[in-house]
Formats: C-alpha cells, structure tokens, sequence
C-alpha cells in the first residue's frame, strides 16, 4: 500500500538527481554514476505498483546501456570509459524518473 512519506521520498530524490544533472562543476561520467543514488533512498515496495514498473523499468533501460561495458566497469572511476552518448542516455533516463 502506497503512503504519502514514500511519495515524499520519491520527489526529494527526483529533486537531489535533478540537482546532480544540472551541475555544471561534475563531469558526465561522474554525473551518470551520481545521477541514481538518491533513488537507494525511496522505500519502493510502498509505491504503487505502476509507479514501482516506472522506476524498474528505467533502471532496466540503464542496465542495458550499462551492458556492453560490463566486464570494464568493475569501480565508479570506471565510468570515464563509457561513450558520451550513453552517459547523456542514462542521464536523461533518470531525470525522467520523477513523480511529476
């Protein structure tokens, strides 16, 4: 059952990724590993079940971006290593991840 502290939850970690994407001061690669760790914070079993497939299946589309690069990402640094577009890619894949 969904409760209004969740929701809470939710929107300050769509605000906290948001503020990460418009920093200008954190470079992509930095920024595409940042952009999802708000979202750790959000209680998901008590959202919705469509809102929960909505985060799911975002983080579903960033894993198979993620994908290809697999066997060289072992450690946040290894992030550089992933090409541009995908850094964009998974940038906007979560900042489409919030409530509103």
């Amino acid at each position: 059952m969904a409760n209004k502290k969740v929701y809470q939850q939710w929107q300050a970690a769509a605000d906290k990724s948001e503020d990460i994407a418009k920093d200008k001061t954190i470079p992509l690669w930095k920024k595409a590993h940042l952009i999802s760790v708000p979202f750790t914070e959000i209680a998901l079993e008590q959202l919705q079940s469509k809102h929960r497939r909505k985060i799911f299946s975002g983080f579903a589309k960033v894993n198979a971006i993620l994908a290809p690069y697999e066997p060289q990402i072992e450690t946040f640094d290894d992030y550089q290593i992933i090409e541009e577009k995908d850094l964009r890619e998974i940038v906007r894949i979560v900042r489409s991840l919030s409530p509103k």
